[in-house]
């Protein structure tokens, strides 16, 4: 979505707000955000079976998609609300994709990774790790979800903005 948006092929998107954020906070896109949908980190936190508080990630390998990206910056902000210094504490690595990340947990490559719910029982099914926490259960607002457009929009088409939202804030 972030690429069609960038290129112009689409007006609006219902997608991944950190990554739609990105090409604004880049410069290459004047956009704003104009709903949120869910407002609630979704992944879970997975962890070698050895390790059973937070606290006890220091010092251990986290796996992320890359440097820079939303799985980086979240796992960081977990790791600050646990009061764990991602930049001290922690080695964080770039290990790719979710089925990367659960590839490196599962040969023990990594001791801690972010996995969406939806791939949760596979990593589970290893027998390598365990659920650390599910991050949608802490007392954390983030805007994972939810609608951008164009800033031109707003101001040269201002009531098909808001007809479209009114028609999402009916659909939901």
């Amino acid at each position: 979505m972030a690429q069609a948006m960038a290129g112009g092929s689409i007006t609006a998107a219902d997608s991944d707000l950190p990554a739609m954020l990105n090409l604004a906070v880049s410069g290459m896109s004047d956009m704003k955000t104009i709903a949120v949908t869910i407002n609630r980190l979704e992944h879970i936190f997975v962890s070698r079976k050895n390790i059973t508080k937070p606290e006890e990630l220091k010092g251990k390998r986290l796996a992320v998609s890359r440097l820079g990206s939303a799985s980086d910056f979240v796992t960081r902000m977990v790791l600050r609300t646990w009061k764990v210094d991602p930049e001290k504490e922690v080695t964080l690595l770039q290990a790719g994709n979710t089925p990367m990340r659960m590839t490196a947990l599962a040969a023990g490559h990594v001791d801690a990774a972010l996995i969406g719910p939806d791939n949760l029982h596979k990593v589970l099914a290893t027998g390598c790790c365990r659920v650390l926490a599910d991050l949608s259960e802490l007392p954390l607002d983030y805007a994972r979800f939810g609608v951008v457009i164009p800033t031109a929009m707003i101001k040269n088409q201002r009531e098909a903005v808001l007809r479209m939202l009114m028609r999402y804030v009916e659909g939901i």
